[in-house]
């Protein structure tokens, strides 16, 4: 099989449409994740657990945002990193949704959430294949003397 030319390898480090829809879905989703915890900051809660749950959804929608990032540059490690996180919060806000519902708290944000994260894990797992290729083709462009700066 022949060698992908220089060309090959430049169009294979831009971001493919799935990984542009993986990061969107994923920043979009720690966005409301950080935004679901800042509307709960008001609140008093009465068990010390519960009182950590809005600061924790904003420290989680910050990574979420931060994941979309990396995920967006293709590197290696970005895509299961994301995959993971997505599906974690993904359950998590889950819990949350119902249990906020059962306890009478109502929440547009709360209500999207696990759902775009849910998305935005399915979308990192089908990037996966797109980062490992855009990191070879980094690794083989370092490797004939071509640096990128990325």
């Amino acid at each position: 099989m022949d060698q992908p030319t220089e060309t090959e390898h430049l169009r294979a480090i831009q971001p493919s449409a799935v990984v542009i829809a993986a990061a969107a879905l994923t920043a979009l989703s720690g966005l409301l994740i950080g935004m679901t915890g800042l509307q709960l900051m008001g609140l008093i809660f009465r068990n010390p657990v519960l009182a950590a749950v809005p600061y924790a959804m904003v420290v989680a929608g910050v990574g979420g945002i931060g994941a979309a990032t990396q995920l967006y540059r293709m590197r290696a490690a970005s895509a299961p990193i994301t995959l993971a996180l997505m599906g974690l919060l993904s359950l998590g806000m889950t819990v949350w949704l119902f249990f906020s519902f059962a306890n009478g708290l109502f929440s547009l944000f709360a209500l999207v959430t696990p759902v775009l994260a849910f998305l935005a894990a399915l979308f990192s797992l089908l990037s996966l294949g797109h980062c490992r290729r855009a990191a070879a083709a980094r690794r083989e462009l370092s490797d004939s003397g071509i640096e990128l700066g990325m």
